[in-house]
Order: C-alpha cells, then structure tokens, then sequence
C-alpha cells in the first residue's frame, strides 16, 4: 500500500480538620511523586534500552537528559508517538523506540494482511522509519486511521525527509543510500534556513 503525506478550582476551605488537610496535601505529594517516577522511568527503563544507550554514549550525559525530558514533556503523541525536530520516540507494546531525528530519512506505512485458508482475516498497520545507519525501525499501530495520522504527523514535523513507499525509493535507500542522506540534509538545511528567516522577520 502507497501512502503519500499532505506534503483547580479555588474557594473556600471551609471547615476541613487541620488533620484532613494535612492528609490531602501529604496524597497530593505522593501523587506528583508517582508522576515525576513515572516519567522517570519511561524514559530510562528496562523497556528503554535505545533511550539509555543514547544517553550513555553522549559526552554530556546531564545535558542530554535534560533534553529528553523537554521533549518527553513538551511533544504531545500522536497515534502512539512522538516527533520533534530533534528526537523520535514510538511505542510497540512495552517497548519503546528511538532515534534523533537527524537519523531518519525515510518513513513509510506498512500494511501486512492475515488470512486463513486463502480467505483474508485483517490486516495489521506499521510505521516503518528508515535510518541513515540502515536500521529499520517498526511501529505498530492500532489501526489503518492512526496509521494515516502519524504519517501526516510526521511530515509535518520532518518535511524535508522521504515519505511513503515506492520501489524507486527502496532502489535509492539500497544502491544508493548516502545520496538519500545528501539530499535530505540539503533539504533539512534549505528549510531550517527558511524557519530561521522566518522567525527574525516576526521581530
């Protein structure tokens, strides 16, 4: 299947016990830890081993963290993951995956259908990422819909990239795939370029 992208509350305390107030902040506390541990281990958990080997390869370690906690915070999912200028993260099942986005130069929509006994039975959506190393990284989506919504998502946040599969563009990413890389870093530039000019001309 070819797919294309489209280039609390305040008031009164009333007459709450001291000691009920004091439990109410102490849940409170608790809640904003379990959130704060939560995000902590998404982001280096077991499940999140291309996260940590990020992480432990870079030269400033506390810097990069830093930097994945802004975009783990600030980059809202969409159809189970999330793309910025910087970094992609995608879900399947438990597990996580991730590069920086400066590795991807090509994503296209997969589509696996099932059947039994030659009578077709669904078919199963993917995210398929390809990378400037060969790396093919798969994610799974619910459905045909969520599948669409991250490819539009993604060219949107990586418009300078390759999107939706051809046979001419599997030729160029296996003969050829330094000049795929060439080309979209020239793109990259050529629209960084023109958000920078973009931004000085707002002030």
């Amino acid at each position: 299947e070819y797919f294309l992208p489209y280039a609390i509350m305040v008031g009164d305390t009333g007459d709450t016990p001291t000691g009920g107030v004091v439990v109410v902040l102490v849940v409170g506390a608790l809640l904003i830890f379990l959130g704060v541990m939560t995000l902590v281990r998404a982001m280096t958990g077991a499940n999140f081993k291309k996260v940590k080997k990020y992480v432990a390869a870079a030269p400033n370690q506390e810097m990069v963290m830093q930097s994945l906690d802004r975009f783990y915070e600030s980059t809202p999912e969409v159809s189970g993951i999330r793309v910025s200028p910087e970094y992609f993260l995608g879900t399947t099942g438990l597990n996580a995956e991730f590069c920086p986005t400066k590795d991807i130069i090509w994503v296209y929509q997969y589509v696996l259908k099932h059947s039994v006994n030659l009578i077709p039975t669904g078919k199963t959506y993917s995210i398929m990422v390809m990378t400037t190393g060969g790396e093919r990284i798969e994610v799974l989506m619910k459905n045909k819909k969520k599948a669409q919504q991250a490819m539009e998502h993604i060219a949107r946040t990586l418009p300078y990239i390759f999107m939706g599969y051809g046979d001419d563009i599997q030729a160029y990413y296996t003969k050829n795939r330094q000049g795929m890389i060439d080309a979209v870093a020239q793109k990259r530039a050529e629209v960084m370029g023109d958000q920078t000019q973009f931004d000085q001309n707002m002030f």
